[in-house]
């Protein structure tokens, strides 16, 4: 339809601009599963905190790198219960852990863009922290959320997600890579699905 048609417009518009010399390289991050000031130190040391594989993150890389593509996957809670392992609980730096590792990530990788999961409501604040240190260190570098939490309040995570450019909605295995073709002029904008974002606002 019609409203349809004018919404990929303004998206293929928007994706052109921002990334005028295309997408080679992107970085796949899993945050935190828990934040700062709810990891309970002790408990961790224990192993009770869920420290899973970002599968959905697998997943989405595979199919990159089946179409050409760079990418790097960086898992920020495994950084994180790694880390209280093996650094004295006296001297564990959380924010420090988790910093270093993306830092290292953008120096030794140098993304075109990013891609951070967020599956649950309850990850959606260590989302946040990692977007704005993103932003804190390299303003300009497009950032892309997926994962359930997202996709079910996708405006509510573009207004107050502290500079996430783009919500990729539902299942992003064929959707993201899309998107990725069409700014490399590789796909043409019917492509463009699934994707949420703000528009002069």
């Amino acid at each position: 339809c019609s409203s349809t048609t004018g919404a990929r417009e303004l998206l293929a518009t928007k994706l052109k601009n921002m990334f005028p010399s295309g997408i080679e390289k992107i970085l796949l991050i899993n945050p935190p599963m828990t934040t700062k000031e709810n990891l309970d130190l002790k408990l961790a040391l224990t192993q009770s905190y869920p420290c899973y594989p970002p599968y959905g993150l697998g997943l989405l890389s595979a199919q990159l790198e089946n179409r050409g593509y760079k990418t790097k996957i960086t898992d920020l809670n495994f950084e994180i219960m790694e880390k209280v392992n093996i650094i004295p609980t006296e001297q564990f730096d959380y924010d420090g852990v988790w910093q270093k590792k993306v830092d290292d990530a953008f120096k030794d990788f140098n993304p075109d863009l990013v891609g951070i999961t967020c599956m649950y409501t309850m990850i959606h604040p260590s989302m946040k922290a990692v977007v704005e240190h993103i932003r804190q260190q390299w303003s300009k570098i497009p950032i892309i959320t997926g994962g359930a939490h997202p996709a079910l309040a996708a405006e509510d995570v573009l207004r107050k997600g502290n500079g996430i450019d783009f919500v990729s909605l539902y299942e992003s295995d064929n959707s993201f890579p899309n998107m990725v073709d069409f700014a490399n002029e590789r796909a043409d904008r019917s492509k463009l699905t699934q994707i949420a974002t703000l528009i002069d606002d």
